[in-house]
Protein backbone atom coordinates (compact mmCIF):
# COMPACT_ATOMS: atom_id res chain seq x y z
CA UNK A 1 0.00 0.00 0.00
CA UNK A 2 1.07 3.55 -0.65
CA UNK A 3 1.08 6.55 1.73
CA UNK A 4 -2.70 7.08 1.52
CA UNK A 5 -3.65 3.72 3.08
CA UNK A 6 -5.42 4.20 6.40
CA UNK A 7 -6.44 0.67 7.42
CA UNK A 8 -9.88 -0.89 7.74
CA UNK A 9 -13.05 0.48 9.26
CA UNK A 10 -16.50 -0.84 10.23
CA UNK A 11 -17.87 -0.23 6.71
CA UNK A 12 -15.00 -2.01 4.96
CA UNK A 13 -15.68 -0.13 1.71
CA UNK A 14 -13.71 2.11 -0.59
CA UNK A 15 -16.63 4.02 -2.06
CA UNK A 16 -19.71 4.57 0.09
CA UNK A 17 -21.57 6.43 -2.71
CA UNK A 18 -21.46 3.53 -5.20
CA UNK A 19 -21.44 0.73 -2.64
CA UNK A 20 -18.26 -0.81 -4.07
CA UNK A 21 -16.96 -3.12 -1.38
CA UNK A 22 -13.25 -3.16 -0.80
CA UNK A 23 -10.70 -4.28 1.72
CA UNK A 24 -10.50 -1.06 3.71
CA UNK A 25 -10.44 2.69 3.65
CA UNK A 26 -8.48 4.83 1.24
CA UNK A 27 -8.16 8.54 1.91
CA UNK A 28 -7.53 9.97 -1.53
CA UNK A 29 -7.94 13.61 -0.52
CA UNK A 30 -4.69 13.68 1.46
CA UNK A 31 -1.59 14.47 -0.54
CA UNK A 32 1.71 13.09 0.78
CA UNK A 33 5.30 13.59 -0.27
CA UNK A 34 8.26 11.28 0.29
CA UNK A 35 10.86 12.53 2.77
CA UNK A 36 14.24 10.82 2.52
CA UNK A 37 17.99 11.19 2.77
CA UNK A 38 20.26 10.23 -0.10
CA UNK A 39 23.30 9.03 1.81
CA UNK A 40 25.98 10.24 4.14
CA UNK A 41 27.57 13.67 4.02
CA UNK A 42 31.28 13.62 4.91
CA UNK A 43 32.13 16.47 7.31
CA UNK A 44 35.65 15.66 8.52
CA UNK A 45 37.62 12.48 9.34
CA UNK A 46 35.24 10.23 11.29
CA UNK A 47 32.38 12.78 11.25
CA UNK A 48 29.26 12.40 9.09
CA UNK A 49 25.77 13.82 8.70
CA UNK A 50 22.53 12.79 7.07
CA UNK A 51 20.10 15.37 5.71
CA UNK A 52 16.44 14.62 5.02
CA UNK A 53 14.91 16.30 1.98
CA UNK A 54 11.34 17.01 0.88
CA UNK A 55 10.90 18.17 -2.72
CA UNK A 56 14.60 18.99 -2.95
CA UNK A 57 14.70 21.18 0.17
CA UNK A 58 15.87 20.32 3.69
CA UNK A 59 12.90 18.88 5.63
CA UNK A 60 13.43 21.24 8.57
CA UNK A 61 9.90 20.75 9.96
CA UNK A 62 10.46 17.10 10.87
CA UNK A 63 10.05 16.25 14.56
CA UNK A 64 13.15 15.13 16.44
CA UNK A 65 13.88 11.40 16.27
CA UNK A 66 16.75 8.96 16.77
CA UNK A 67 18.69 6.92 14.24
CA UNK A 68 21.69 4.63 14.53
CA UNK A 69 25.02 4.31 12.75
CA UNK A 70 26.96 1.04 12.94
CA UNK A 71 30.61 0.84 11.91
CA UNK A 72 31.97 -2.53 10.78
CA UNK A 73 29.04 -4.74 11.81
CA UNK A 74 30.09 -8.31 12.49
CA UNK A 75 33.79 -7.54 13.11
CA UNK A 76 35.85 -7.24 16.29
CA UNK A 77 35.73 -3.42 16.00
CA UNK A 78 31.94 -3.22 15.60
CA UNK A 79 30.44 -0.16 17.25
CA UNK A 80 27.04 1.49 17.12
CA UNK A 81 26.21 5.13 17.89
CA UNK A 82 22.77 6.59 18.43
CA UNK A 83 22.28 10.07 17.02
CA UNK A 84 19.45 12.56 17.07
CA UNK A 85 17.91 14.07 13.93
CA UNK A 86 16.91 17.69 14.55
CA UNK A 87 15.31 19.94 11.92
CA UNK A 88 15.95 17.25 9.31
CA UNK A 89 19.70 16.89 10.02
CA UNK A 90 21.53 14.30 12.11
CA UNK A 91 25.27 14.03 12.80
CA UNK A 92 27.48 11.34 14.29
CA UNK A 93 31.16 10.60 14.78
CA UNK A 94 33.46 7.61 15.19
CA UNK A 95 36.90 7.73 16.84
CA UNK A 96 40.05 6.52 15.08
CA UNK A 97 40.19 3.45 17.36
CA UNK A 98 36.83 2.26 15.97
CA UNK A 99 38.11 1.78 12.42
CA UNK A 100 39.77 -1.25 10.84
CA UNK A 101 42.99 -0.71 8.88
CA UNK A 102 40.85 -1.00 5.70
CA UNK A 103 37.43 -2.21 4.49
CA UNK A 104 35.31 -0.03 6.80
CA UNK A 105 31.55 0.12 6.28
CA UNK A 106 29.00 2.40 7.97
CA UNK A 107 25.36 1.29 8.07
CA UNK A 108 22.68 3.81 9.00
CA UNK A 109 19.56 2.21 10.45
CA UNK A 110 16.19 3.05 11.92
CA UNK A 111 16.68 0.56 14.73
CA UNK A 112 19.39 -0.58 17.08
CA UNK A 113 21.52 -3.58 16.23
CA UNK A 114 22.64 -3.91 19.86
CA UNK A 115 19.35 -3.09 21.62
CA UNK A 116 16.80 -4.83 19.40
CA UNK A 117 13.93 -4.17 21.84
CA UNK A 118 14.12 -0.42 21.10
CA UNK A 119 13.28 -0.65 17.38
CA UNK A 120 13.65 -3.32 14.75
CA UNK A 121 17.07 -3.14 13.09
CA UNK A 122 16.66 -2.16 9.44
CA UNK A 123 19.50 -0.77 7.34
CA UNK A 124 18.50 2.31 5.35
CA UNK A 125 21.91 3.25 3.93
CA UNK A 126 25.33 1.61 3.52
CA UNK A 127 28.54 3.58 3.02
CA UNK A 128 32.02 2.21 2.27
CA UNK A 129 34.48 4.51 4.01
CA UNK A 130 37.43 5.64 1.86
CA UNK A 131 40.77 5.41 3.68
CA UNK A 132 41.13 9.21 3.36
CA UNK A 133 38.13 9.67 5.72
CA UNK A 134 39.54 7.61 8.59
CA UNK A 135 40.71 9.83 11.49
CA UNK A 136 44.43 9.80 12.26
Amino acid sequence: MDPNWYGTNNLVTWDIDTGVVGYGTMCLRISTTAIKFDGLVYNSPGSYSIVFYKNGEVASNLPEFDMFATLNRGTANEIEVKFNVVNGVGSFKFDAANYNAKNNVIEVSVGSLLDSTYRTFKITSTYEVPESEIPA
